[in-house]
């Protein structure tokens, strides 16, 4: 287990910051005072997202702080991967993006440049959304993409490409039924088109304790389940978390055999209910070289950013799940004829070693 730093060990005041490494249950007002303070802090800094991972997958969180005069300046939530052999620190597992949390750019280069040279990290690590140039290696094959909601509806719909307004036509025309809901059965129906969706794609899906525990963690008001139906039959799902003014496309789901432009129906009607309600729709990360999913967000009017990962000391050959090749692409192969409650069950037991 790592080693942490007591309160008895840090060192004097007036001296240079101490970097302490806790366990988040020692942290946890610490990290709360940064996140409260933050204009930059999102979903993935959030108490309820970390207690969602921690309990899911069992995996130990902690938090890397400088301190300087009994202050913290800047801060970094890392858990310990669950591979075996690779016991990096990430700065999120399962997460898009979770950068340090700062009072000052100076105060970041610092917790930074103490991490990098801090024995308890030397197995590796991986911060999500930074690019801190050397000691650290920088892998850029991420955009992050954000759709601006803090307008009119009829303003973001204007926004919209051509093609996607005629798909949205065209799975209108189906009578498809759009609801939204946040029980158990709600779960339940977007689950059996999760596990659909992942073998199509050749990777495990999420457990089911991941959505479960989600209804436990998160409240009425920061969690929605979306789901489009055809002849009483699901055939697209989004789930939605939310956290200050800003929503979170997380997971989503859909059939093979679902009409032609029902994702779009799907999204133009989540942003029929949230445009002027909300300051922004984040659809998360994809890969530059993904270009259906590109072209599918660019289509809807969002923007995209380079979202960078740093890794110490050097950044692994493959970095995406999304364009695979060699012993992953044929195993990808391989798992998408397994039958479901196969994938279902080793999904299960494996995917928190994915980190």
């Amino acid at each position: 287990m790592l080693n942490y730093l007591d309160c008895d060990s840090v060192a004097s005041r007036n001296e240079v910051p101490e970097l302490r490494v806790l366990p988040f249950e020692m942290a946890r007002e610490v990290w709360q005072r940064l996140v409260d303070s933050s204009p930059a802090a999102g979903l993935h800094h959030d108490q309820r997202w970390l207690t969602l991972l921690s309990r899911t997958y069992r995996l130990p969180i902690w938090i890397a702080a400088l301190e300087h005069d009994g202050t913290t300046s800047a801060a970094c939530v890392f858990a310990r991967s669950g591979r075996p052999f690779a016991k990096r620190f990430v700065s999120l597992p399962f997460s898009d993006s979770c950068p340090p949390l700062t009072r000052s750019q100076q105060a970041g280069d610092d917790l930074l440049e103490a991490i990098s040279f801090d024995p308890r990290f030397r197995a590796g690590c991986e911060i999500r959304g930074i690019d801190p140039g050397p000691p650290w290696d920088t892998a850029e094959c991420f955009a992050e993409w954000m759709l601006d909601l803090n307008r009119p509806l009829k303003t973001v719909e204007r926004g919209y490409h051509e093609n996607f307004r005629r798909n949205m036509r065209r799975a209108a025309g189906f009578g498809v039924k759009i609801e939204h809901g946040r029980d158990r059965q709600y779960i339940e129906r977007f689950f059996a088109m999760q596990l659909e969706t992942r073998r199509r794609h050749g990777i495990p899906p999420q457990p089911f304790r991941l959505f479960t525990n989600m209804l436990d963690i998160f409240d009425d008001n920061a969690l929605e389940i979306w789901i489009a139906s055809h002849n009483k039959r699901d055939i697209s799902a989004a789930i939605l978390l939310r956290f200050r003014d800003r929503l979170y496309y997380r997971w989503g789901a859909r059939r093979a055999d679902s009409p032609h432009g029902i994702n779009q129906l799907l999204f133009g009607t989540i942003i029929q209910e949230f445009a002027g309600k909300v300051a922004a729709l984040d659809l998360g990360r994809t890969d530059v070289r993904n270009q259906g999913l590109t072209r599918f967000k660019r289509e809807l009017g969002a923007s995209a950013k380079p979202l960078p990962y740093a890794f110490l000391p050097k950044a692994p050959q493959n970095v995406s799940a999304e364009v695979m090749s060699g012993s992953r692409k044929l195993a990808s192969q391989i798992w998408s004829h397994l039958p479901l409650a196969a994938t279902r069950m080793i999904g299960a037991a494996v995917y928190g070693y994915l980190a």
